[in-house]
């Protein structure tokens, strides 16, 4: 597989997302955006869930299944397709 790294954008908040191309075999062209940056990527020393220090996760997530997650390396956009560079 051949990923390529098309952008990097800043978000607010102090979130930065990447956008990809992930070359498969089965699925050529499909773009997707990871979360590879956070102005604080750890919680803070007075968090009052028990994990002061350590990186961010997903626990807000509605799905309880979801909560472990790392922020960092989260996609937050999938599936999205090149429409050419003036589309009319």
């Amino acid at each position: 597989m051949r990923v390529s790294i098309l952008s990097v954008f800043f978000a607010a908040l102090g979130i930065s997302v990447a956008a990809f191309s992930a070359d498969t075999g089965d699925a050529q062209g499909v773009y997707s955006g990871h979360v590879v940056w956070l102005k604080e990527p750890l919680f803070p020393a007075d968090d009052r869930k028990g994990m002061a220090g350590k990186p961010k996760v997903d626990r807000l997530n509605p799905d309880s299944a979801l909560r472990s997650r790392p922020i960092i390396g989260l996609a937050v956009l999938t599936g999205l397709h090149y429409a050419g560079s003036n589309p009319s």
